[in-house]
């Protein structure tokens, strides 16, 4: 199967669409609810990533950091 992406003016796209859609073996498909429907998901998958940073887990006794003591100038 092949997929066809073309642009139309605003003021055509209704009768365009409407004769697609008498052809046989065409499946026409809104591409603003495809957009939708993929931007919804991204965003889903952001908001998982940002609950699973590491900066929103809790500090546990395993984790280790190296601290650099800050040098005391007033001696």
């Amino acid at each position: 199967m092949k997929q066809l992406t073309i642009n139309i003016a605003d003021n055509k796209f209704e009768v365009f669409l409407e004769f697609i859609k008498t052809l046989d073996d065409v499946k026409a498909e809104d591409g603003e609810e495809k957009a939708l429907e993929e931007l919804q998901n991204s965003l889903i998958q952001v908001k998982r990533r940002k609950e699973n940073s590491p900066s929103n887990r809790p500090m546990t006794s395993s984790t280790s950091y190296n601290v650099i003591p800050t040098p005391d100038f007033n001696k």
